[in-house]
């Protein structure tokens, strides 16, 4: 009931909150039989809120044990399917508890539930698949070992953003071909084996999900082309990219960060948007820019205290940016939800029924925002930069000049 209504509630708040959210793949996932899905973990907590919300399925997670040292937080936890698993860090003493959280999860798996292992291990913001972590092969492994013919699937998923900072972004959810370890589980009866030949194969099936690079300076100039060049930052120009900059020369990628980093000079010297440069507005954009300035500016005005306060509370208490956006959704809902709760009976009170009417119209507009601040930002670019927009439009970054 509980789990139920929080995915109801979190929906809602991602469809109000973020610019837009993309699943591709669903037709991978496979029907009646239990599964592990398999995730990289770039953004906190908002992979398991988005992918959660978006699969047709009732997922069960497994959590760090200090998550669960408040009584209140436990019983929380446990409500939205959420189950504790310690590592060395949280005290030997909780290492034992694991055997009874492994034992639960594999109760829930041979029931057909589903299961989401974030397999990095940790969080940390980077586009690339990290280093895929043993935990899910062991826990097929330990199936497999009770029962060899079960019908149990890995099925892997890339979880990215257009920008992981905000969310004005596209988020994109890329689910894999399922991996059936039953024959592997045949040919390699040695536990050691099996566990790293499979967390082999998860890693090669993730890494195609995302755009994978090879270290961490590339990396930092994956996200400098997805920032600072006129490329779209679709999820196939991301992978196209990062194909790019894994293959390139050490020239190559010192050209293409050269002319990535004067463009970002020159854009944040005249406070371009990273949307401008990707796009050249139409007549039809002009107009509605126009026509829709008035609703939109009395949202933003509406909206702006709750909004800016959320703001200014996340850029002061995060320091890790992996829990940016997350801190900043939760922020904002909290902080939304409490000014609407204040402002419908002030409305109704002074104005009745036409200000309840208002307050959904501004609500509306509110939800659309994001599209209308990139759409104006494009528009007031490009009328007074037009030439320097051009100018890094004119770069071909998949081809730089050596």
């Amino acid at each position: 009931m509980i789990y139920r209504l929080a995915w109801i509630i979190v929906k809602l708040a991602l469809w109000v909150s973020l610019r837009k959210i993309t699943v591709k793949g669903i037709k991978n996932i496979p029907a009646n039989v239990p599964i592990i899905f398999t995730c990289n973990h770039p953004m906190g907590f908002m992979e398991p809120l988005i992918i959660a919300t978006q699969i047709p399925k009732i997922f069960f997670f497994l959590a760090r044990g200090d998550f669960f040292d408040s009584t209140i937080a436990s019983w929380w936890l446990g409500q939205i399917n959420i189950y504790p698993i310690f590592r060395f860090r949280d005290g030997f003493h909780n290492m034992r508890h694991n055997e009874s959280a492994i034992s639960n999860v594999t109760s829930l798996l041979k029931a057909g539930k589903s299961f989401m292992v974030f397999v990095e291990g940790s969080t940390k913001l980077q586009r690339s698949y990290r280093k895929v972590q043993k935990g899910a092969s062991r826990l097929m492994y330990d199936m497999l070992l009770d029962d060899p013919d079960l019908d149990i699937a890995i099925v892997p998923i890339g979880f990215n953003a257009s920008d992981m900072t905000t969310l004005n972004a596209e988020f994109n959810v890329d689910i894999g071909t399922p991996i059936y370890a039953n024959s592997l589980f045949q040919q390699e009866k040695s536990k050691p084996k099996f566990i790293k030949s499979l967390t082999l194969q998860v890693q090669t099936a993730s890494e195609i999900l995302v755009p994978q690079v090879k270290s961490p300076d590339d990396e930092a100039l994956l996200e400098l082309a997805m920032r600072y060049s006129k490329v779209p930052k679709s999820l196939y120009m991301q992978k196209k990219i990062a194909q790019k900059i894994k293959l390139g020369t050490y020239d190559e990628k010192k050209a293409m960060t050269t002319i990535l980093r004067a463009n970002r000079d020159l854009m944040q010297r005249h406070h371009i948007s990273s949307h401008s440069i990707k796009h050249v507005p139409s007549f039809i954009d002009k107009l509605s820019c126009l026509l829709f300035l008035i609703p939109f500016l009395l949202s933003t005005v509406f909206h702006a205290i709750p909004l800016s306060l959320a703001k200014a509370f996340t850029d002061r208490k995060i320091v890790n940016p992996a829990f940016y956006t997350i801190i900043r959704f939760v922020t904002c809902l909290i902080l939304v939800v409490i000014w609407y709760i204040i402002m419908i009976p002030l409305a109704m009170y002074f104005n009745g029924l036409y200000g309840l009417l208002l307050l959904i119209i501004l609500a509306i507009v509110g939800k659309y925002n994001h599209v209308y601040t990139n759409l104006w930002r494009m528009v007031k670019d490009h009328l007074c930069y037009h030439d320097t927009i051009e100018r890094i439009q004119s770069i071909d970054v998949l081809n730089p000049p050596l």
